[in-house]
């Protein structure tokens, strides 16, 4: 006994497969891109050469190959 397939089920259920793919692969690309975004990148604040006035101004002061002021609220964004 030979079971009949109605060609419009088959189509649908390709489209319903290639959304469902295509919608997944648009979430997982918007959560990888966004992460970019919420991670911190330091900037150095080249008009603060001392290490008092960058740490009372809420920085960070480095002197790792050279002294700077850091200040890690930069945006990507930006």
């Amino acid at each position: 006994m030979q079971v009949k397939t109605h060609p419009i089920n088959v189509t649908v259920l390709i489209v319903l497969a290639l959304t469902g793919f295509i919608s997944i692969a648009y979430i997982l690309i918007a959560l990888s891109s966004s992460s970019l975004y919420s991670a911190t990148h330091p900037a150095v604040v080249p008009w603060i050469g001392e290490q008092h006035r960058c740490e009372t101004s809420g920085r960070t002061w480095r002197e790792e190959r050279e002294e700077e002021c850091l200040d890690y609220e930069h945006s990507a964004e930006f």
